[in-house]
């Protein structure tokens, strides 16, 4: 009778869980997050976790990942992260999204059918990125499903509070996600919502290596969908020209340093370094060869080309110092001089046979 009467009561909490409270809560329309999304996003936990029976966080979100899909429904991507409790066991805590709403008890009978386990099920975050932010948020090493969404940013804004929902449990009772506090003495005023900054941004480019304004809007879309809006609020904000300023100007001082050493280098000096360096892309090592033959069709000395070359990158220009190649169209004229530099401006390894006679 008591494991009758447990069930029907997982059943009754699985049903109320699953229903949206219409009352103080943002809609999911206003984040950006579908209301099936919404409702499709769930938190497990497994406190007190016995590590012998999932030593790694990989093993305990396999357990979840098979539980659920033996339903219906398939878990687009998760997140799971090991904590530490006050009074030393370990539980763990994942995020997952589904691609369509499913209740958690026949998950949760998988469970404890297979590896006698009870785990926590709750779908109080308003989206994912509220999931995903309160299982990271101490564990450093938490592990992510392949093909996760890009939602590290640096120094990312803490979650706002109103990001989180609240859910009926019976009737109009409404439960609140946040966790009790002391009372602290009233602000004056509304607390202002931290936003990304220029300085933000430009680490996130930096540390995602972006290069293109339509690498960032991908990323920020990505972010979107899963209820991170912090990164699209900063492209809606500000102008494509502000947005290529701080792109090339990131990028500009990223590579500062590195082009005030080179100015102080000789062309022979750069010639050299370029001749130690691997093969640029595309050679393949076959560049010397062609030019080899592309001398000798024209009847012209190699060692006396090569000469020239290092004599007019060493001294300059001054008069009979120039390297001046003349021939009809298509004999190789610009085959042998326009690899010296590649499309940044600066001398490719490909003119390494240059240095070498």
């Amino acid at each position: 009778m008591a494991s009758a009467s447990n069930e029907a009561e997982d059943e009754l909490n699985s049903r109320q869980n699953e229903t949206i409270s219409s009352d103080g809560e943002k809609s999911p329309e206003d984040s950006g997050v579908a209301p099936s999304a919404t409702r499709s996003v769930y938190l497990v936990t497994y406190s007190q976790a016995s590590l012998e029976k999932f030593p790694l966080r990989n093993d305990f979100a396999k357990a979840i990942i098979d539980s659920f899909t033996r339903g219906s429904a398939q878990v687009l991507h998760w997140c799971c992260s090991l904590e530490s409790h006050n009074d030393g066991g370990k539980h763990y805590h994942m995020a997952l999204k589904l691609n369509k709403i499913q209740r958690w008890l026949p998950s949760k009978r998988y469970l404890l059918e297979q590896f006698g386990v009870s785990v926590h099920y709750s779908n109080i975050h308003h989206d994912y990125y509220s999931a995903w932010r309160y299982v990271t948020k101490s564990d450093e090493a938490y592990e992510e499903s392949n093909g996760h969404p890009d939602l590290v940013n640096t120094d990312v804004p803490k979650t706002s509070k109103a990001s989180i929902g609240k859910r009926n449990l019976r009737g109009k009772a409404v439960i609140k996600t946040q966790t009790k506090t002391k009372k602290k003495p009233k602000r004056v005023g509304k607390a202002r919502k931290k936003r990304l900054t220029p300085l933000d941004v430009s680490n996130l480019i930096l540390s995602k290596n972006i290069k293109t304004e339509t690498e960032l809007h991908a990323l920020a879309q990505e972010q979107r969908e899963q209820g991170k809006t912090d990164l699209v609020e900063f492209i809606l904000n500000r102008s494509p020209k502000t947005l290529a300023d701080i792109l090339s100007t990131t990028w500009q001082m990223k590579g500062a340093r590195e082009k005030i050493a080179r100015s102080t280098k000789s062309r022979m000096d750069l010639l050299q370094e370029a001749s130690n360096s691997d093969c640029v892309s595309g050679c393949n090592g076959d560049w010397l060869q062609c030019a080899k033959e592309v001398l000798q069709n024209n009847g012209i000395d190699i060692s006396c080309f090569a000469n020239s070359v290092r004599e007019s990158l060493t001294i300059g220009r001054k008069k009979h110092h120039y390297v001046m190649i003349v021939g009809p169209a298509n004999c190789g004229k610009t085959f042998l001089l326009k690899p010296l530099k590649n499309s940044s401006g600066k001398i490719s390894c490909h003119a390494q046979d240059v240095s070498q006679h």
